[in-house]
Parts: C-alpha cells; structure tokens; sequence
C-alpha cells in the first residue's frame, strides 16, 4: 500500500494540512507497467539510481539500505559493471571496503 500527497488543505491547527490518496487512483496504469519489470531489473535501476545520488558505495552497504539479502545486491551491482556503467573495485583512500562506484566519476 503506497500513499503520495496530492493536494493541501485549510485543516488543522495552521490551516494547512496534506491530502494523501492511494498512489494507484493517481498513476492508474503503474500496476499494469510494473508487471514488464522482472526484479533483478528493478533492483539494477534501483542500486544505479542510488549511486547516482551518492558515487559510490559498497554492497554491505546497499544490501543494508535497501534490506536486500546479500547476494542480491552484489548480482544488481555486478551485472551493472558488465553493463559498463558501474567500475568495481573503486580504489579509495578512506574506505577498507571494496567499493561500486559510477563510471562516469572514474575513480
């Protein structure tokens, strides 16, 4: 069950309060796409959308974020650096941990 806010109403103690609607009534065909997506496919776009907001991480660190087992997380970051996007091992000064980081940052 996924809610958004979809409007702002004169309500509560400032007059002002968020309407909230089911997300489905607002992106009524998001249910029918979203069967096209298998799951290693939605985790690749999710760890790749992850690392375009922060460089670079390891996958410790994105199986904890996104309460993905393991082995998961490591097989959407591997098969993002077969597909040329993604650099591993990133060498890092400050980080023990083998890293995943953005191509384009060539790090």
């Amino acid at each position: 069950l996924k809610i958004l806010p979809v409007g702002i109403n004169q309500a509560g103690a400032w007059n002002y309060a968020f309407v909230y609607d089911l997300v489905p009534r607002h992106f009524t065909s998001l249910i029918e796409d979203s069967r096209l997506i298998g799951e290693m496919q939605a985790r690749r776009h999710i760890a790749h959308r992850y690392l375009q907001s922060v460089g670079c991480a390891s996958a410790a660190a994105v199986s904890r974020l996104f309460r993905w087992p393991l082995n998961l997380a490591r097989k959407a970051l591997d098969d993002l650096v077969k597909e040329n996007t993604l650099l591993f091992p990133a060498e890092l000064e400050s980080n023990r941990d083998e890293q995943y980081a953005l191509k384009s940052l060539g790090v």
